[in-house]
Formats: C-alpha cells, structure tokens, sequence
C-alpha cells in the first residue's frame, strides 16, 4: 500500500452563482470537516462521541472525534480533569489574533493525560493556537511536535513523561518553505521521568530547529534529558533558527548521567541571535555547547557539572565548530558569540573551553566575547586550546579555585591572571583584566551565589550594555557592573 502524500490544505470559500461551497481540509490523507465556532467538551469518562459536544453534559469521547474537524477560529476546546485518552490529538486549523483556537482542560483534578503514540499532540500549519492546562505525555518520536505553525502559545502543561522522543520539538513545515515563528512556551513541566544510566539518544527537553524562530522559552522546569534541556539546532540547509529568546527556565539533570543545559548549533548563518538569560542550570554531566553565530548567553548560572562517567568535556560553556559538521560549501560556524555575567560553579572539567578549527584557511572559532564571568572551582578555569582561532576577547573574568587546579590555560600552558592578561594581541586575541581571586560568596555550595560587600567582583565588571542581571534587577547599582551573574545591592 503506497503512503499517501503529507499536505495540507486550509479552508476556502469559492463564490458561485452565490452559493458557498466548503472546501474540506486535508492532513496526512484525512479529511477534515469543517465546524463552526463554539465550545465544544470531551471526556473519556462521561462522553459519547454521538453528542454534539457542545456542553458538559453531552461530550464527546474520543480523541478521534476531535480530529475529525477543522475549526472555526475562535473554537475552545476542553478536555475534563481527571480523565485520560490514548492517542495523539492533531489540530490544524486556524485561529486569528482575535479569535484564536483555544485547547484547554475544564471541571476539577489534575490536568486531563493524552498517552501519546508516536506523537501526543501535533499542531500543523495552525496560526494562532492557545494550548493550555494539558499532560502531554509518551510518544516513540516527539510528545509535542509544533510544525509549520506562527503564533503558538504553550502554558501551564505538562510535557514529556515516558516518551521515548523529544519532549517538544519546534520546526518549519514539511518542506521547509514555512517556519515555525512568533511563539510561547512558559510556566510549563518538561519532565522526561528518567532516572539513573540512560544510553545517549540526542533527545532534547524543549528543540527549535529548521524555521523556529523568534519564539520566548520562559519560566519552564526542564529535567532529566539525555541530550540537552534546551537545544537550538539546524539540520536542512534553507531554515534558520533564529531570534529566540530563552530565560527563567530551571534545568536539572541529577536524575541521569548523560545531559547538557543548553546549545547552539548549526551552520554559518543559520542559527545566529539567540539570546539565553538568566537561567539555573543545575547538576548536569556534559558541556553547555556554543556554536552558530551572534549567539549570547548571558547572566545565567551553571550550578555543578559532574563527570559520572570519566568524560573530559563535563565544561561550563564550550565553544566550538564541530567537524562533522561541516559540508562542501557551508562553515560551521562559532563565532561573534556573547558569553557575558555568567557564574559557573564546580565543573569537573575546563569552567570555559574555546578549541578551534580551520576550513578552507577561515577560523572556525573567532571574535566571540568572553566578558565578566565569575568562574568558582573549576578544573582548569579558562582554557584556549592549541588549535586554530584569533581574535577573541576575554575581559575581566574572575577565576578561582581552592582546590589547586588551574586557572587559566593558555595553547596547553598554565598560567597565573596576570601571565593571561600579558598575552593581550597573542593571534589576534584581546585578553584584558582578568582576576584571580577569592569571590567571596554567600554560600555557593547551597546555590547561593550573591557577593558579599568586600568581594572584588563589585564594580570590576565592563560595561556590556545588559540592564538587568539574573533577578532582573538593574544593572549597574555602583560606577561599574559587577562580574558574575548577581549584581550587589
């Protein structure tokens, strides 16, 4: 049996002879009817799909009638509390900034459970969808998969226990000829259920990818994933990833051995003016990865990164081009990127590792900016590999660590702040005022990391032209930033 072609065609109006025809839409070989606005009910509990679904005292039953239709904007949807389906619920329809499709729970308990098959919930080519107070979980590929879909909203939700796949996974369409672009994924659980030794699997709590762009990732608990909490990737060469913000989110890891915070990757171009801020990063195994171009991280705070598995890339933030990554015509790219305020504290490897690379004679890793970061026991502090790059810039970083490790390492050699600072220009680099000394923290072993009122980190900062530092309060309070992620008061 032949696989039928994946497309998707959204309602039309023809006007003959003053009659109006519906044009059915179509997705994955389905067609859809069309429904008029309303509120229309579902519970597994109480429901019978021969209802009309239109109260709570006549629901429908199944997932199945739910994607039977295409929606009028406006149309709300609501699951019941408590209750649970098996399936994988498929909106394609179109709302607009008035009247948007609205998916949503109602009654009492706990939010309404979708056990996902090879999807949970699957939003194609939909404009301006509100999804909200829902347990997305399982699924072999992706629990939530937003494809080809602008203006999305995800709150309040539960995403990710027992799937097999990514958590939520954010891309263009199909062909790639459409973007995933201006949407929200906050106040949400993206929780994998994990739990000790897990084989690598490259899946990703929250994963923008190939057209997702300008979207806003906040205030989000990220655990558990064995990859990376939130990644930002490109794998076809015509999408972008792009423009998206990423802060006040926790990510946790201490539940598996294998998972980073966050990264950045992809080709020359394409995934470039991210920015990541104020988030906690708390006990991951594996390197928060910076690639692309004009990516910034800035005030967050990388709290432990351990190495259960005797690894040499448990960093804070490493910055590099990855070979296998690289094609005939396109570079991978990691440069102009912005690392600027942040506190990464106990890594069991390099706080920040730069280790370049060269294709077609172009440095792969140059002109990134290393600025104000407050790096407290780390094993090796700074380090610049022997490898290929120039023209980066480190300025007033503080290292410390009592442990007698390294602070700065220099093309494989060791170095004291003030050896670092007098190789200023060394291919190209510009290393200026970085310190070595005690930060004089609160309490760090307990998370907490504001300065106390003789630390040398007040007022030793530059200014970078960030207002606000990890509680969002305004940036500088004295005649300079302060270095590290928590300006004093």
């Amino acid at each position: 049996m032949k696989k039928k072609a994946k497309f998707g065609i959204g309602i039309g109006i023809i006007l003959i002879s003053s009659l109006f025809i519906i044009i059915p839409s179509i997705f994955d070989g389905h067609i859809r009817e069309w429904k008029p606005r309303g509120i229309y009910y579902v519970s597994f509990s109480t429901g019978n799909d021969r209802n009309d679904g239109e109260s709570p005292e006549s629901p429908w039953k199944t997932i199945d009638q739910v994607n039977r239709w295409d929606f009028e904007a406006g149309t709300i949807i609501l699951f019941k509390k408590g209750d649970e389906w098996n399936g994988e619920i498929i909106l394609v329809s179109k709302g607009n900034e008035t009247h948007p499709i609205i998916l949503s729970a109602y009654g009492f308990g706990p939010h309404p459970i979708i056990n996902g098959k090879k999807y949970a919930l699957t939003l194609q080519d939909t404009e301006f969808t509100d999804v909200k107070n829902m347990d997305f979980r399982e699924g072999t590929e992706i629990c939530v998969v937003i494809r080809g879909s602008v203006n999305t909203t995800i709150e309040n939700c539960f995403i990710g226990l027992d799937t097999w796949g990514y958590g939520l996974r954010i891309t263009g369409s199909y062909s790639q000829s459409k973007s995933a672009d201006h949407g929200i994924i906050r106040n949400c659980t993206i929780d994998s259920g994990l739990l000790g030794k897990v084989l690598i699997s490259g899946r990703d709590g929250i994963q923008l990818t190939d057209g997702a762009k300008y979207w806003a990732i906040y205030n989000n608990s990220v655990y558990n994933w064995p990859h990376t909490g939130i990644g930002l990737s490109q794998i076809f060469e015509l999408a972008e990833t792009a423009y998206n913000h990423i802060y006040q989110n926790y990510i946790y890891g201490g539940d598996i051995d294998y998972m980073r915070g966050l990264e950045t990757f992809g080709r020359e171009g394409y995934v470039h003016h991210n920015e990541f801020y104020r988030n906690y990063i708390k006990d991951t195994t594996i390197t928060n990865h910076v690639e692309g171009n004009n990516n910034s991280y800035y005030y967050n705070i990388i709290d432990t990164v351990r190495n259960p598995n005797d690894r040499t890339d448990a960093h804070g933030f490493d910055f590099t081009a990855f070979a296998s990554g690289l094609t005939e015509d396109k570079h991978q790219a990691c440069h102009d990127n912005r690392l600027f305020n942040n506190v990464i504290y106990n890594t069991a490897s390099e706080g920040i590792i730069l280790i370049g690379s060269v294709k077609d004679n172009v440095l792969q890793v140059e002109n990134n900016l290393i600025i104000n970061n407050l790096l407290l026991e780390t094993n090796g502090g700074i380090r610049i590999h022997n490898r290929e790059m120039g023209g980066n810039v480190f300025k007033h970083n503080l290292v410390y660590n009592s442990h007698g490790w390294d602070n700065y390492i220099y093309k494989d050699l060791a170095v004291s702040a003030l050896e670092f600072n007098n190789l200023n220009g060394d291919s190209g680099n510009s290393i200026v005022n970085n310190l070595n000394a005690n930060p004089l923290l609160f309490n760090p072993i307990s998370g907490d990391f504001r300065l106390t009122t003789n630390s040398p980190c007040i007022d030793a900062g530059l200014d970078v032209g960030v207002l606000f530092d990890f509680f969002n309060s305004s940036v500088p309070v004295g005649i300079a930033p302060d270095i590290g992620a928590i300006e004093w008061l």
